[in-house]
């Protein structure tokens, strides 16, 4: 007998104690009620981090935009009678630092995600070997979903502030871009302005729910390890 057979069997034989050790009396009908409702709380949270990566493609999207727009304002200047000393100064610094930094959360929160979609081929093939009964079937499903549900709630608390300050930094960026180039195309009244950007900056930054979701994150998560996969 193959190495890989002999732990088909012992994870069959596992699945079959796992589900007679859970000593269920309820109805069958009651159970595929339960595993109904797990079925629409995954496909909430598949949704919901579906939703989170397309927003981090399209943020990542438009900072390379940015990029790309600073390398050919800074080829234009280079080419006119202004010089490359406009972009020196903190504001500008600052906007292209916050933009890099979204840029990388942005990359982190769409290719670090990930998810638990249902029944993997294995299982099936574990399934199939234990000739569980019906209601057998659905108890084994349903105890599955409490792992399924446990891993993408975890998966979306990491990634809501992550998305969320990638947002943040992004609006940071904009802001000190445009004030970098104000100050150093000569603008006056750049510290009023400065003082009113970050003022609104605060206001934006607080009403972005980033601190509740840092608060969640840090009570529900191991933050040690940062991530459930």
């Amino acid at each position: 007998m193959s190495e890989s057979s002999g732990e088909n069997e012992s994870d069959t034989a596992g699945m079959k104690e796992q589900i007679e050790d859970l000593d269920y009396q309820g109805d069958l009908e009651a159970v595929q009620r339960l595993t109904e409702e797990g079925r629409r709380t995954l496909d909430a949270q598949l949704d919901s981090l579906d939703d989170i990566d397309t927003k981090a493609v399209a943020i990542l999207r438009i900072n390379v935009l940015l990029v790309g727009l600073l390398f050919t304002a800074a080829s234009f200047i280079a080419n006119s009678d202004l010089e490359l000393t406009i972009f020196d100064n903190w504001a500008f610094y600052t906007g292209v630092i916050s933009l890099l930094l979204s840029s990388a959360l942005a990359t982190l929160t769409y290719t670090a995600s990930t998810s638990e979609v249902g029944i993997g081929g294995d299982k099936i093939s574990n399934v199939i070997d234990a000739g569980l009964t019906e209601k057998q079937f659905e108890l084994a499903v349903a105890q599955s979903q409490i792992y399924w549900i446990s891993f993408n709630d975890k998966t979306n608390l990491i990634n809501a502030p992550l998305i969320t300050l990638t947002n943040l930094l992004l609006v940071i960026s904009l802001f000190h871009l445009s004030l970098g180039f104000y100050i150093g195309l000569g603008g006056e009244h750049t510290e009023i302005i400065g003082w009113v950007m970050w003022v609104l900056l605060i206001i934006i930054i607080l009403s972005s729910n980033i601190i509740a979701q840092l608060n969640e994150l840090r009570k529900d998560v191991d933050v040690c390890s940062l991530r459930p996969w």
